[in-house]
């Protein structure tokens, strides 16, 4: 059976525990996890540090701002004229000038103010969304990753468990090659198999380092400083049914925002109509003659006449946008009920192929490894069926990780379209 356990990083992994220690001052000065991480760390360090992340939140704020804005009136005015002067005669200088001060103040009118807010309101409500979405789009990434550090850590531990068996077979074989009992050309197949175990070995460690690097890289760093994700990969939840699924996907944010998505479109296509009632521009003053040496008050009225610009084209815009909006939302729907099929499938199919293998395939194909080897070492079967057997068992191995992967990441997709955590949902 194969279980997630500390893998002893020695050997040639040794070049990465010295790396760790070097990194554990700057992992301390960075409180990032050193040693072991658990999913639970992974995800609330690339919740607080992932720059998407950080920059959705900024996005959120940048359109609580420009709420406040759009409930701001217009400034009002000041002008100051003088006329009547630089003339001849009596208009000479400024003698007969008149000089006139004013303010001036437009007035909305329309309900175009209440209806900007609304509509940057709305913006901010997708803003929210928005962030909440990306926040799962980081966390369920982020436990993608995880699970496929665990796999990476878990073929490293079958790589060196094969390595050590072929390495105790070839000691075998010269043994009995050095007895007579097998042609030296067996020896030189065993040597074959330990020298494509170490190529193995090295590519796995490949893979290790890399997974560990891309885990590392959801919350902005570039040196891992932890050295073994732990976890129970086995642990694989029971498979929810369809039509739940379906119904809690309502809370996925990249459907419930298109509810507010067409309120906001609606809303801008209810703005640019309230554009067609003209604002007044009312305007108030002092008006001094230098002449007579005496004041009076001035006032003024100014309203646009919509003659040429009536703001169709924009009108019409807006309402493609909310057009546009439904089509989307429907199509975004059918986006998220077809990935909540294929995930479900994929879990089904995991669930089925870790049933299987758990409790048929690898005890069978080890029993058979076994009575092989035990049958070549009596003279009993020939080298190339102990070959065969040990591929089959490890393979066997092998693909029972690939499935536990493919089945952990596949609950990460479910939890990613329903907005939940599966586990929470079953005990709902």
């Amino acid at each position: 059976m194969i279980t997630v356990r500390n893998v002893s990083i020695i050997d040639p992994l040794s070049m990465i525990g010295l790396w760790c220690g070097i990194a554990a001052y700057a992992a301390t000065a960075t409180n990032q996890p050193i040693g072991e991480i658990t999913l639970a760390q992974a995800q609330a360090l690339a919740e607080e540090r992932h720059p998407a992340l950080q920059a959705a939140r900024l996005e959120t704020r940048a359109a609580g701002s420009r709420v406040i804005q759009s409930a701001v009136r217009p400034n009002p005015g000041f002008s100051m004229e003088v006329e009547n002067f630089g003339g001849r005669n009596e208009l000479q200088g400024f003698d007969g000038a008149e000089y006139t001060a004013q303010l001036e103040q437009t007035v909305e009118l329309g309900g175009k103010r209440s209806k900007r807010i609304r509509v940057s309101e709305a913006e901010k409500k997708l803003t929210e969304f928005d962030l909440v979405a990306k926040r799962l789009d980081i966390v369920a990434e982020t436990g993608r990753r995880f699970v496929a550090l665990q796999g990476a850590q878990e073929r490293w531990v079958l790589i060196k468990e094969s390595l050590a068996l072929a390495e105790e077979f070839v000691q075998a074989v010269s043994a009995r090659v050095r007895a007579g009992k097998s042609a030296p050309m067996e020896e030189d197949k065993a040597q074959i198999l330990l020298a494509q175990q170490k190529i193995a070995m090295d590519s796995a460690l490949r893979d290790l380092q890399v997974a560990r690097v891309q885990l590392a890289a959801m919350w902005g760093s570039q040196t891992p400083t932890f050295e073994h994700a732990s976890g129970d990969l086995q642990s694989v939840p029971s498979l929810s049914d369809r039509a739940t699924l379906s119904a809690r996907m309502k809370a996925n944010p990249d459907l419930a925002r298109w509810t507010v998505e067409l309120e906001q479109r609606q809303a801008a296509q209810r703005l640019e109509r309230a554009a067609l009632v003209p604002d007044v521009t009312l305007a108030g003053g002092v008006r001094k003659y230098s002449d007579a040496d005496s004041s009076a008050f001035v006032a003024g009225l100014s309203i646009p006449l919509p003659v040429f610009d009536r703001n169709r084209g924009k009108i019409q815009e807006a309402a493609f946008l909310v057009q546009k909006a439904e089509q989307q939302r429907q199509s975004a729907e059918l986006e998220a009920s077809a990935a909540l099929t294929e995930a479900h499938q994929t879990l089904s199919v995991a669930l089925k192929r870790i049933a299987t293998l758990k409790g048929d395939v690898i005890p069978r194909s080890k029993s058979v490894f076994d009575s092989v080897q035990k049958a070549y070492a009596e003279g009993k079967n020939t080298l190339l069926d102990v070959l065969d057997a040990r591929r089959t068992f490890f393979d066997a191995r092998s693909e029972y990780v690939d499935a536990l992967v493919s089945g952990h990441k596949a609950q990460m997709d479910l939890e990613r379209l329903v907005g939940d955590a599966l586990s929470v949902m079953e005990t709902k």
